[in-house]
């Protein structure tokens, strides 16, 4: 088939242009240089919206290229549009696939779908296949489908798989917050000792608008998921002094990520007598001396440097001005390191880059390589890193992997550094969201920096919204936050970039520095 009528049948987009489809489909599964047709394919499937198409998008949903995998995803989420008479035959053939597939990927994938869909027609599916999933993450994908119907009778089969499942057991707590009938369940498992789940609860409570027992916030008794969970219901707390209380110690955790959430959440409150409890942050290190410093600015309005002093000085205040940070000027913290323009604060950082193809072109991967020498060997000894690549080769079959600089945070380590980047070549696909989870998933990152020209094209997760979703829900629990560098002009490029730093309290930036928002 030539390209010319592959893109006659997107444009057409007919029924009987399926079987074609699934010819272009089958034609380039070996060729990794013609994945591209195949993805044109798969989204003019989802265009068509009939159960025949519904059935071609499934089959790729084992592809062995995951981005296809996440392109079907895609494609199938698009039933929502189709006709409601093709749309139920579709929908009954998806429910049949989720409780015969032995593969977890593909069950989490089609839960996903029928979530996003939001058809109230795949409940009876969803529902049988909770009652026997016996997979974490495909149980939470599950859950979170049946949370988006918003059909009350699932109440039952939530509460039994919470009793029956340990493993499963936090995510239909959380879930059963989104119901009314849900309230009174969750509070049996308040002596639970598991962090999860004890943080699932306090969703939950919170989602009920319900008061958060104090027994569940002692300081002996939380962790960081729990920390967390409460963190961010500061804002919605009905006792104003509990909640203080209650601020006062997160912003103490031993758990990074619970004081950055802890920050995040007295920010919300907008409360004046946690001004003290800030400034106390200020002597502190990194990136959260730096949040506490930009939290103080915001909330007072004062342009002052981050100097406990100099806060203490001002304090107390009574009432808060309600100026934001914007409103005082830029912040103008001193620090010997910058990284495309963007200040370097963490002293717990990933530099994560693409290293695509496309990065040959204009020059760009030797502009990375010549910024970061430069970045690297101003970095203060204190301040430790490490560098992420992941590639996604094109190659039959696919052989993504990740490749890291050391293998955990140093410091003192410019030579050897620049001497590891400057090797890797810009060749194969762009899998950013891939890459960016594994730096997440180091505990002691909290801060990236992601320099790409662009919106991915491969990995587990390609596409540009569904990339923004999944780190978004991914972050919750790991609050790194995440500057992105563009070396690139399209205008879809600047808008993902810009978007994905918005979404974990980062800035995004191009190649000289100048803001993308």
């Amino acid at each position: 088939m030539t390209g010319s009528l592959l893109a006659l049948l997107i444009v057409l987009a007919a029924p009987e242009s399926v079987s074609d489809l699934r010819a272009v489909l089958r034609k380039h599964e070996k060729d990794p240089y013609e994945q591209f047709a195949r993805v044109r394919a798969i989204r003019s499937l989802g265009r068509l919206g009939t159960p025949e198409s519904t059935q071609a998008l499934e089959s790729c949903l084992e592809d062995p290229f995951a981005h296809v995998r996440d392109e079907a995803v895609s494609g199938l989420i698009q039933l929502k549009r189709a006709d409601a008479k093709e749309r139920a035959k579709s929908l009954e053939m998806l429910g049949d696939y989720l409780n015969r597939r032995r593969n977890p990927e593909t069950r989490r994938h089609l839960s996903t779908a029928l979530g996003l869909i939001g058809d109230p027609a795949a409940l009876p599916a969803l529902l049988k296949a909770l009652k026997r999933e016996k997979d974490e993450q495909v149980g939470e994908a599950i859950v979170l489908a049946l949370v988006r119907l918003n059909d009350e009778s699932c109440v039952g089969e939530l509460a039994t798989k919470a009793r029956v499942s340990k493993i499963l057991r936090a995510a239909c707590i959380r879930g059963l917050g989104n119901f009314s009938g849900g309230g009174e369940v969750v509070l049996a498992y308040r002596d639970d000792p598991s962090d999860a789940v004890r943080a699932a609860l306090i969703d939950a409570l919170v989602e009920r608008g319900r008061p958060i027992l104090p027994d569940l916030d002692s300081e002996s008794r939380f962790g960081p998921l729990a920390g967390i969970a409460l963190a961010d219901a500061l804002p919605r707390h009905r006792d104003a002094s509990l909640a203080r209380r209650r601020a006062a110690i997160l912003l103490r955790h031993d758990s990074w990520r619970v004081r950055a959430a802890a920050i995040a959440g007295v920010v919300a409150m907008r409360d004046p007598t946690l001004l003290e409890d800030l400034v106390e942050t200020l002597a502190g290190e990194g990136r959260l001396r730096h949040d506490a410093w930009v939290a103080l600015r915001s909330l007072t309005g004062r342009n002052l440097p981050p100097d406990p002093e100099q806060w203490r000085a001002l304090l107390p205040l009574r009432e808060l001005p309600g100026v934001d940070a914007d409103a005082v000027g830029a912040a103008t913290e001193k620090t010997t390191s910058a990284y495309f323009g963007l200040p370097v604060y963490s002293n717990r950082i990933a530099f994560v880059f693409d290293v695509s193809g496309s990065m040959r072109d204009d020059r760009k991967i030797e502009l990375a390589r010549e910024r970061f020498a430069d970045t690297v060997k101003t970095l203060a000894p204190e301040q430790r890193y490490d560098l992420f690549v992941y590639r996604y080769l094109l190659d039959y079959p696919p052989r993504p992997r990740l490749e890291r600089a050391f293998g955990k945070l140093v410091s003192g380590k410019a030579e050897s550094t620049t001497k590891w980047l400057s090797k890797q070549e810009a060749k194969g696909g762009g899998a950013i969201y891939d890459a960016l989870v594994a730096a997440m998933d180091d505990p002691e990152v909290d801060t990236i920096y992601l320099l790409s020209d662009g919106v991915p094209s491969y990995g587990s997760v390609a596409r540009d919204f569904r990339v923004l979703q999944e780190v978004s829900r991914h972050n919750r629990w790991r609050r790194v936050v995440i500057h992105t560098i563009l070396l690139g002009s399209k205008g879809t490029d600047r808008k993902f970039m810009a978007s994905l730093a918005a979404a974990t309290g980062g800035r995004a930036v191009d190649a000289d520095g100048r803001s993308l928002g």
